[in-house]
């Protein structure tokens, strides 16, 4: 009954004006105005077909070569992924409609989880909507005030988005520079924790982060120290599709965390389609860092 009453609601035309707040009508169109004259204000463009190397945008007569996609390896309309959406929809519906810890958590997900941490030979995954909501889970939940954040200077904004929802204090490094961040490493050995944070691969210039020194570093700090590497890097760089870990062969043993590494924005990683980001972590069942703890503590 509530609910066709909210759909009787909703057929209602519109009949009150809206109401403009002068001061913040001024501000909107003065940051406006502000993005225009430098140049950074984004204006969409609407795609009438699927995504591809090529694709057709509204207004356009012919087709756009597309050079800002994500979809690396050419999974955002692969056919086989394709037929498994349908066959998902047909079997499972179109989702929860709330939270896993509220609505219960798929069997296809439980599924995909596994096979996820197979691949990374961790004990377990976890799967998030998005790569930031990897990020923005991860950080809150773990960190606390008494703990401390150091983290690469280029690092993608993700990552900075999900530690600045922390209360940890943070410090940034120097890109790459492993000594400076022996040095702020150490200006935080009176934390609880301390965790570095970097990209695997940083996207706009494709360099890679220096995993075991980085490792190496954090050791060397102590055993309240470890090391995460995230956001992008898997996929790209080996014939194992194992991605910088694996290149770098600094294994995940206790706390080299991969807190949100893009689970399938296509397939898997950045690579592909559907905007999927997850976590994989080798860690003792009962440690903070496991992630039946981290699921419990994450929003």
């Amino acid at each position: 009954l509530r609910n066709r009453t909210n759909m009787t609601m909703l057929r209602r035309p519109l009949t009150t004006a809206a109401v403009v707040h002068p001061r913040l009508d001024a501000v909107c169109r003065g940051a406006l105005e502000a993005m225009r004259t430098a140049g950074t204000l984004k204006a969409e463009r609407v795609l009438v077909s699927a995504q591809g190397t090529e694709v057709t945008v509204r207004g356009r007569a012919r087709p756009l070569v597309n050079l800002a996609s994500n979809n690396y390896l050419g999974l955002a309309n692969d056919p086989r992924l394709v037929a498994a959406a349908h066959r998902a929809l047909d079997s499972h519906g179109v989702g929860l409609a709330s939270v896993r810890f509220i609505c219960g958590t798929q069997d296809l997900h439980k599924r995909l989880e596994a096979r996820i941490a197979a691949f990374h030979g961790t004990d377990d995954a976890v799967l998030y909507p998005s790569c930031f909501d990897a990020n923005a889970a991860f950080f809150e939940a773990v960190l606390t005030a008494e703990d401390a954040v150091v983290s690469d200077a280029l690092n993608h904004a993700s990552l900075i988005d999900g530690i600045r929802l922390c209360k940890a204090r943070r410090l940034r490094y120097a890109h790459r520079d492993v000594g400076d961040l022996r040095a702020k490493l150490g200006e935080a050995a009176d934390a609880r924790l301390v965790v570095v944070v970097t990209d695997g691969a940083f996207s706009m210039d494709g360099d890679l982060a220096p995993l075991e020194a980085i490792r190496a570093a954090a050791d060397d700090a102590g055993p309240d120290a470890s090391s995460s590497s995230s956001s992008r890097g898997y996929y790209y760089y080996d014939s194992s599709a194992g991605g910088t870990v694996d290149l770098a062969r600094a294994e995940s043993d206790d706390a080299l965390c991969d807190a949100a590494s893009q689970i399938s924005d296509g397939g898997l990683g950045d690579p592909g389609s559907s905007s999927f980001g997850g976590a994989a972590c080798s860690t003792p069942v009962d440690s903070m860092w496991s992630l039946s703890w981290w699921l419990a503590s994450s929003r």
